[in-house]
């Protein structure tokens, strides 16, 4: 004989944190592509096709999260200078930011010593997302 139990249904989240961080991250992209123009830091070109130019940050998101959202921690690179250049090369990247770039470079120097990691909890995201999407 088989007995079936009818479980509690667990009541579903009003927001969900990846959820909010990957629909944040679609406006915060397009607006810094928006704001360099579609212009490739590096390489200088301009493109046309928006999926060949990335939102790349200065300070690695995964090292410093507070920054991931910060528009002075993001910049647009081709798909090629990001992937073949930036990621591949580090510490030749970081010279070349800090020659070419240096007033990005020092607030980001200055900014990653203030670091402290916290959540970012909702209402810092809306607060987010309503900034980014004035700025659009």
């Amino acid at each position: 004989m088989c007995y079936t139990y009818n479980m509690p249904k667990k009541k579903k989240k009003k927001w969900s944190k990846t959820k909010l961080n990957n629909e944040l991250w679609k406006l915060v992209a397009k607006f810094i592509k928006k704001r360099d123009n579609y212009v490739c830091w590096h390489c200088k070109k301009t493109f046309v096709n928006f999926s060949a130019i990335h939102c790349s940050h200065i300070l690695p998101k995964a090292k410093w999260p507070k920054y991931k959202y910060k528009s002075w921690n993001l910049k647009t690179l081709c798909m090629h200078c990001h992937l073949h250049w930036w990621h591949k090369s580090p510490l030749e990247a970081a010279l070349w930011f800090a020659k070419e770039y240096p007033n990005e470079y020092n607030k980001a120097l200055l900014m990653s010593d203030k670091q402290t990691y916290k959540e970012t909890p909702k209402q810092s995201y809306e607060e987010l997302e309503a900034l980014y999407k004035k700025l659009l």
